[in-house]
C-alpha cells in the first residue's frame, strides 16, 4: 500500500480557512474575532477523530492551542496591516471625564511577542486584571494630572465597570451555544451596536446624541432575542421594545435587581424608532450614558444567561507556532 503524503498543519489550514472565513465575514464577524471563531469551527466541524483523545473541552488542550496559532498565522498573512494594527481584540466605548464624553479603547483579548522558543500567550479577558492602567485606555485624553485624586478614582471606576460589562459579553459570545442562525445573527449584532452608541456619544451633537438611543436599545433588544430563540416555545416578536422583550423571557430564577432596574430605564419601542429619526428632540447626556450604560448591564446579563459548552474567564494559552513548511 503507497504511503499517504505528510501535509503539514499549516498546509491543511490554508484549505480549510477561506471557506471558513468567507462564512464568517458573512455573518458579519468583526475581523479580529475571525481567529478564534475560525479556530473553534475547525475543531466543531472539520476533525472528525482524535486519535488517543477526545474534542471534549478541547479549548484547554495543547493540541487547540496549536491549530489557533497557525489559524493565527493564516489571518496575518491574508489580510496583513489590517491585523498588525490591532493588538489583541479591542472594543471602543464612552465614558464621561468632566461631563465631557471621551473615548476609551478596552482589550478583550491580548496576545504576547513570541519567544526565542516560538512561543506566546493569548489571554482571553473577561474581567479587569490586576496589571491593567484603565486610564492608559483613554482616547486623546484630557490632561489627567489636573484632575483631582478623587476624579482619577472616579474616572478609573467607571473605566472599569464599563471594561467588565463588555468583556463578559464578549467572553460569552465567543463561546455560546446558538439554538440557530438566526439567534447567532442577533448575538453578533450586540457589541457592534454597543461601539456605535460609544462613537455617537463622543461626537456629542443633537443629531448624534439622538441616534445613540436608539443604538443602546438596538443592542439590548438584539441580546434579549437571541435569549428567548433558545426557547423554542416562544414567538418572538418583531418589537423593539425592550420591556415587551423581557417579559416574554423566562428565567430559571428571578433576574438580578440591576438587570431590572436597567431595563425600567430604557425607552418604548416606539420612542426608540422616534430617536432614531430624531423626533424626540435632543436628549440629554446624562440621559444618553444612563441608557448607554443600562443597555450594558442588559446585555451582560442577557449573555451571562445563555448556554454555553465552554467557559473561559480570563483564560491564558501559551502556544507554540507551528513550524514553516520547508521550502522545495
Amino acid at each position: 500500500m503507497e504511503d499517504l503524503p505528510i501535509r503539514t498543519l499549516e498546509a491543511t489550514m490554508m484549505e480549510l480557512l477561506p471557506p471558513i472565513d468567507e462564512v464568517l465575514a458573512e455573518r458579519g464577524e468583526p475581523l479580529s474575532n475571525r481567529p478564534h471563531r475560525a479556530a473553534m469551527l475547525v475543531v466543531e466541524h472539520c476533525i472528525v477523530d482524535i486519535q488517543g483523545d477526545s474534542k471534549e473541552g478541547y479549548l484547554t488542550k495543547a493540541w487547540f492551542g496549536s491549530i489557533l496559532s497557525a489559524t493565527i498565522d493564516w489571518y496575518f498573512k491574508i489580510y496583513g496591516q489590517a491585523m498588525r494594527t490591532q493588538e489583541g481584540t479591542v472594543h471602543s466605548a464612552a465614558i464621561l471625564i468632566r461631563q465631557t464624553p471621551f473615548a476609551i479603547r478596552i482589550p478583550l483579548s491580548t496576545h504576547t511577542a513570541r519567544a526565542a522558543d516560538s512561543t506566546f500567550w493569548i489571554a482571553l479577558l473577561a474581567s479587569v486584571q490586576s496589571d491593567e492602567v484603565p486610564l492608559s485606555w483613554i482616547v486623546d485624553p484630557p490632561t489627567l494630572s489636573e484632575l483631582s485624586e478623587d476624579q482619577r478614582g472616579e474616572v478609573a471606576q467607571r473605566a472599569c465597570m464599563t471594561a467588565e460589562n463588555v468583556r463578559q459579553i464578549w467572553n460569552v459570545l465567543l463561546t455560546a451555544d446558538h439554538i440557530s442562525e438566526r439567534a447567532r445573527r442577533h448575538a453578533a449584532l450586540v457589541l457592534p451596536h454597543l461601539e456605535s452608541t460609544a462613537r455617537l456619544i463622543v461626537k456629542h451633537d443633537a443629531l448624534s446624541l439622538s441616534s445613540a438611543i436608539w443604538d443602546a436599545n438596538f443592542a439590548a433588544e438584539q441580546i434579549i432575542k437571541c435569549f428567548l430563540l433558545q426557547d423554542g416555545t416562544i414567538k418572538v416578536p418583531a418589537s423593539h421594545d425592550v420591556k415587551d422583550l423581557h417579559n416574554l423571557a423566562k428565567w430559571s430564577a428571578h433576574p438580578p435587581q440591576p438587570l431590572l432596574d436597567s431595563i425600567a430605564l430604557m425607552p418604548s419601542g416606539r420612542d426608540a424608532v422616534r430617536y432614531r429619526y430624531s423626533e424626540m428632540g435632543r436628549p440629554s447626556l446624562s440621559t444618553v450614558i444612563g441608557l448607554y450604560e443600562a443597555s450594558q448591564t442588559i446585555c451582560r446579563y442577557y449573555a451571562l444567561a445563555l448556554p454555553r459548552k465552554f467557559r473561559l474567564e480570563n483564560a491564558r494559552f501559551r502556544m507554540r507556532a507551528p513550524p514553516m513548511p520547508e521550502r522545495q
